[in-house]
């Protein structure tokens, strides 16, 4: 097989960036013998040339003009935040070159100026590195699934909170957790986005674009993290038949909207989600036709994450004019009522069951299970957990206006999708 050159302009020689720079030494000749295209590291943009890196240092430049000129058949983007990823983006593509990133929150916030240019300039913009990291899921999201109507997903798209999950479930407190996840590489030292959700809305809005054609902004997507999730909870919901997962879910309505949600959830031990470990991620799609399809894999690392990108780099190289896609923005549809798991700590004489219960029942909820436990780092204290029937969010506000402090409080779904067909 004749084989042709791909020369890469690398942008960015962090952990995702060295990723690819190994990945490319490692395997070229494999890929080479495989696809016909060599991938070869032109040059690499940093911020200072003079800093130690195992890397031959004539590739490397503090210029962006040298990674996004002539000499360069593809640029990839590893540098993460806003900018100057965005505008250097813009100015590959401008200089017709085809793009490849893993950058959520540039192209789940910017998708619109950047996909129209790519459509535009006639050239490919490839993101399979922005969610799941080494799961190929955008690919067949966007081409395998293209004659399928996709009518919803929901999945675990975090790495890093599954992690600190799992381990928590294993005894682990939550500080415990995230001090293994950061010395594993899985947690950055400000663990926040992951932790939170912020992470997970931009990958979850990425995903309505690749799956519904619309999307709507990141910050409009209801999310809630996983840092008021004690281990007490994971033990208990656990004796009832569940796990915790950090859960992203996102459905297409009739009329075009779209409702979609970040936050942990109770999930059925035997359901895919709830059976992924630690950085692992897993992507449920239910479309039309095909029915429910599961994408599993690892979904953090630098490993999975350059490997994702190289394998955009040899498409858009295949297919420099390919098109890219196009993403209308959709409204955001108020949630459904869901099953909740409530935990509330509270004073022992209002911790009595039956006046839960009457309290619920007089709100027009009903209640499955419920225990009252002491708790143990103050005496006068208990935790009531309750499971309940399918309810409003606002079961949350009204709980609240009794007296019961935020804090207090947590309420999370219980995973009870209803499937359109």
């Amino acid at each position: 097989m004749s084989e042709r050159e791909v020369r890469i302009g690398l942008l960015g020689c962090g952990t995702v960036g060295r990723g690819v720079v190994e990945l490319v030494a490692r395997n070229a000749d494999a890929i080479a013998a495989r696809t016909g295209l060599r991938p070869r590291i032109e040059k690499i943009l940093v911020r200072n040339r003079s800093q130690p890196r195992d890397v031959d240092p004539a590739l490397l430049t503090d210029r962006p003009g040298d990674v996004v000129r002539n000499g360069v058949d593809v640029v990839v983007e590893a540098l993460g935040g806003d900018e100057p990823a965005c505008s250097l983006l813009t100015e590959a593509l401008e200089r017709g070159k085809p793009v490849v990133t893993a950058n959520k929150l540039v192209l789940a916030s910017h998708h619109d100026r950047l996909l129209t240019l790519a459509d535009r300039r006639r050239r490919a913009f490839g993101y399979e590195a922005c969610v799941c990291a080494g799961v190929p899921v955008v690919r067949s999201l966007r081409h395998a699934l293209a004659a399928d109507r996709l009518m919803s997903f929901e999945g675990v798209l975090n790495g890093t909170t599954n992690f600190i999950l799992c381990r928590m479930e294993e005894g682990d407190s939550y500080a415990e957790a995230l001090i293994e996840a950061r010395r594993r590489g899985f947690a950055e030292s400000d663990p926040t986005n992951d932790v939170e959700g912020v992470d997970t809305a931009l990958k979850t809005a990425i995903l309505c674009g690749t799956a519904f054609g619309a999307t709507i902004p990141p910050d409009r997507i209801p999310r809630k993290g996983v840092t008021k999730v004690t281990t007490a909870d994971l033990a208990a919901v656990r004796r009832w038949g569940y796990a915790i997962r950090l859960i992203a879910r996102a459905e297409l309505d009739d009329s075009g909207d779209i409702r979609a949600s970040v936050g942990p959830e109770l999930i059925p031990l035997g359901a895919p989600a709830a059976r992924v470990r630690d950085e692992e991620n897993v992507l449920i799609v239910h479309g039309q036709s095909s029915g429910d399809l599961i994408f599993q894999g690892r979904g953090a690392g630098g490993g999975p994450t350059a490997s994702a990108l190289l394998s955009d780099v040899l498409d858009a190289a295949a297919r420099p004019d390919a098109p890219a896609p196009r993403w209308r923005t959709a409204n955001p549809a108020p949630a459904g009522p869901a099953a909740r798991y409530l935990r509330i700590t509270c004073a022992a004489p209002r911790a009595q069951p039956r006046r839960w219960l009457e309290e619920l029942t007089g709100m027009g909820v009903d209640v499955r299970r419920i225990e009252v436990v002491r708790c143990p780092q103050n005496g006068r204290q208990r935790t009531v957990r309750l499971l309940t029937e399918p309810c409003a969010d606002e079961i949350v506000d009204r709980i609240t206006a009794l007296g019961v402090a935020d804090d207090s409080l947590i309420a999370l779904r219980v995973q009870n999708p209803v499937r359109k067909s």
